[in-house]
Parts: C-alpha cells; sequence; structure tokens
C-alpha cells in the first residue's frame, strides 16, 4: 500500500515519488470535497496541463512547490520523477474532476486492478477497455502511452474506480528506466487479466505497489 507519509532523505527517489504524488493526491481529494477554493483553483490548472507539453506549463509548476529536492532535475531537462508526477498529477485532477463525494485516489488499489473492476461491469464497453489497455502496453513511446492511459482514467471517471497515485506515479517513473518498462507492463497485465477467486477455492491475489525494483546506474531521477 502506498505511504501516505512525507519522503525523507532517506527514501530512494521511486519511493521518494511515490509518497510526495499520494499525499498530494489525498491532500487535494479532501480540501476538494469541502470545496476549498484554492484547491478548486489548483486542480483547474492541473487538468489543463494535462493538454500541454510536459514540463512547460508554468503554473503547474506551482503544485510542485514542495517537490522533494532529491527528485529534482539538475539540467535543462525533466528528471524521471518530475515527468512522472506532473503525469500523475494532472492525469488525477481530470479522474477527480466535479466529484466532490468521491475520492479518485486509493491508496493500495493499483492502476491495473481499477482497470479490471472497469472492464468486468456489466454497463462497461468491455472491448472498448481492453483495446485502449492492449494499446497502452504496447506503446513504446512515454508520450504516447500517458496519451492512452490518460484515455483508460477518462473511462474510469464515470463510475468513480479510484486507483493508487502514488503507485502510478511510480510505475511511470519505471517505465522511463532502460530494461524497468516491461516489468511495470508485466504488472498491469496481470492485474488487468485477473479474475475473482474461483469455485474451487483458490485465492485471489491482493493488490501491489510496483516492487522495489533497484535502479539501473547512471539514471536521471
Amino acid at each position: 500500500m502506498t505511504d501516505q507519509l512525507a519522503p525523507n532523505a532517506a527514501d530512494p527517489p521511486w519511493v521518494a515519488l511515490d509518497r510526495w504524488v499520494g499525499s498530494q493526491a489525498a491532500k487535494f481529494g479532501k480540501l476538494y470535497a469541502d470545496d476549498n477554493p484554492q484547491t478548486v483553483r489548483t486542480l483547474a490548472i492541473l487538468r489543463r496541463g494535462a493538454g500541454k507539453p510536459l514540463g512547460f506549463d508554468n503554473e503547474v509548476w506551482e503544485s510542485m512547490a514542495t517537490f522533494p529536492d532529491i527528485l529534482r532535475g539538475r539540467g535543462d531537462t525533466l528528471s524521471h520523477a518530475e515527468r512522472a508526477a506532473i503525469v500523475a498529477l494532472t492525469t488525477y485532477a481530470v479522474h477527480q474532476q466535479s466529484d466532490r463525494h468521491n475520492r479518485m485516489h486509493r491508496p493500495g488499489t493499483t492502476f491495473g486492478r481499477a482497470l479490471n473492476k472497469l472492464e468486468s461491469r456489466q454497463d462497461s464497453d468491455s472491448e472498448a477497455v481492453s483495446r485502449r489497455f492492449r494499446q497502452l502496453i504496447s506503446a513504446q513511446q512515454f508520450d504516447t502511452m500517458v496519451r492512452h492511459l490518460r484515455g483508460l482514467v477518462t473511462q474510469l471517471r464515470g463510475p468513480d474506480i479510484p486507483f493508487d497515485y502514488g503507485g502510478l506515479a511510480r510505475d511511470l517513473y519505471w517505465l522511463q528506466i532502460r530494461g524497468q518498462g516491461d516489468k511495470v507492463r508485466l504488472r498491469w497485465s496481470r492485474d488487468f487479466y485477473r479474475r475473482a477467486a474461483s469455485s474451487d477455492g483458490h485465492p485471489d491475489s491482493t493488490d501491489t505497489n510496483s516492487p522495489e525494483l533497484a535502479p539501473n546506474e547512471g539514471q536521471n531521477s
């Protein structure tokens, strides 16, 4: 389950990212339910940022003010963690839009399991969900993958199906690391295609977040 505690200096970058994004989404969900004007404005800015090139929206950077220094880029390009956080938070804002009663960040529920729930609904176009999921899994370019991911999240918004945005940020981080992206795709696929426990008593496995993968040398946090 995603730890909602604030990141600390001892955290590996992917853990610090998971914790920070999860805590931001949890905070936004609570304040949005209370109709907090500043949060309403922030989520509107983040939603608009979902349609813009990553890192080029100055207003979106306002939401990154407390982003941990360990995760910030040092050059003239986004770090892996910055890119993952911006995608996760702008996608969360799209998911939470106009819903004051249901929080779309749910620690411990993986993205793949949320899609599994969507695809299994009787009122869902399961073939459309499966087709979009296959497009997501087969996408090799990060921007293409993000486009398909947001399309699926828009489908999750209708029936109010939440998932763990800290875990999503961690997945997005690893998808940018050479040799690690296929591990994320494998876990998403396992969760998406998993069915409920059968009548013979074999249990369904529990939700899990991204594994503690070892980073490659020289990666950009």
